[in-house]
């Protein structure tokens, strides 16, 4: 008796066609999200990883969002204040 597994599986080239980037691109985002099944030189994407990617926060405006709060809460001396 076989059973056939369902199971909703996408590759990183499908998901890159979807989106309109590169498979290596969704490979490195993958890895660098822990959102992805490996087995040897294949992955794989499973749905939970496919929205992990697609709900990232993207590194460069997280980064920004950083910088800005932190400048606006370091106090900078005014250069027209005297120094005693």
């Amino acid at each position: 008796m076989s059973r056939a597994l369902a199971i909703d599986r996408v590759t990183p080239e499908q998901l890159a066609e979807e989106i309109g980037c590169s498979p290596r691109h969704v490979r490195k985002l993958a890895r660098g999200l822990g959102a992805c099944r490996v087995f040897g030189k294949t992955m794989f994407l499973m749905p939970d990883d496919v929205q992990a990617i697609l709900n990232r926060k993207p590194e460069r405006a997280a980064n920004m969002i950083e910088r800005v709060t932190q400048n606006l809460t370091h106090e900078v001396p005014s250069p027209f204040l005297e120094r005693r």
